[in-house]
C-alpha cells in the first residue's frame, strides 16, 4: 500500500494555492433515506440519496496581498463560487475537483500566537476524479 505525506496535499482554489495550511479535509456523503417495508423481513433497508461534500481548511491567517485571507473572505462577500483541486501533484495520482461556495470563515487572533484560519466550503454539483 503507498503511503504519502500528508503535506504534499495543498487545496487549490481557482488555481491559485491557499497558502499556509495546516489541515485539509474532504468529506464526501450520501444521504440512505429509509425505505424499509413490511416486506423487509424485520431488516432496515434504504435507497442512495442525494450526495454532498465539504472541504474544511484550517491554517494560519495570512493578510497580505498575496495571502489567504481576502481570496476566502471575498467568495463570501461578493457571494461567489470557486473551483477546487484536491490531490498530490505526482503524475498519475487521483485529483479530486469540484465547485464549493464559501459557507463560513473564522479568523482567530489569540494573544501571542499565530493568528489562524478555519473554513468550510461546501459542494455546489458533481465531484470530478481523474489523473494528474
Amino acid at each position: 500500500m503507498a503511503k504519502i505525506n500528508g503535506s504534499v496535499i495543498i487545496p487549490v482554489l481557482d488555481s491559485d494555492a491557499v497558502v499556509h495550511t495546516t489541515n485539509a479535509t474532504l468529506s464526501v456523503d450520501v444521504d440512505l433515506p429509509d425505505a424499509t417495508t413490511k416486506d423487509s423481513g424485520g431488516w432496515a433497508d434504504h435507497i442512495h440519496g442525494l450526495r454532498s461534500f465539504t472541504l474544511t481548511i484550517e491554517g494560519y491567517a495570512a493578510y497580505d496581498s498575496s495571502g489567504n485571507v481576502a481570496p476566502l473572505l471575498d467568495l463570501i462577500l461578493d457571494r461567489t463560487s470557486a473551483t477546487f483541486e484536491f490531490s498530490p501533484d505526482e503524475t498519475g495520482d487521483v485529483k479530486i475537483s469540484g465547485s464549493v461556495s464559501l459557507s463560513n470563515l473564522e479568523l482567530g487572533a489569540n494573544l501571542e500566537e499565530t493568528a489562524s484560519l478555519s473554513s468550510t466550503l461546501t459542494g455546489k454539483g458533481p465531484l470530478t476524479v481523474s489523473t494528474v
